[in-house]
């Protein structure tokens, strides 16, 4: 059941995001095909996943830093 409210989300995400960025029809089905691998899905997810992915980068080299600032004190 969790599986289908995610692909749900994404799916809507995805075609969203596909038509507020492309609204010429035929672009955002170029665009699609080319980058999407034809799936609304794979859309949502990209747009959904990615700051999630620059946050934990961005944690995690402030960890890094916060642990090489006290092993040098």
């Amino acid at each position: 059941m969790d599986t289908l409210l995610a692909d749900i989300l994404f799916h809507t995400v995805g075609r969203l995001f596909l038509f507020l960025r492309y609204r010429n029809e035929e672009k955002r089905k170029a665009v699609l095909v080319e980058k999407y691998f034809d799936s609304y899905r794979s859309a949502g997810l990209s747009v959904i996943l990615r700051p999630f992915a620059l946050i934990c980068f961005l944690l995690m080299l402030v960890f890094i830093a916060v642990v090489l600032y006290n092993v040098t004190s």
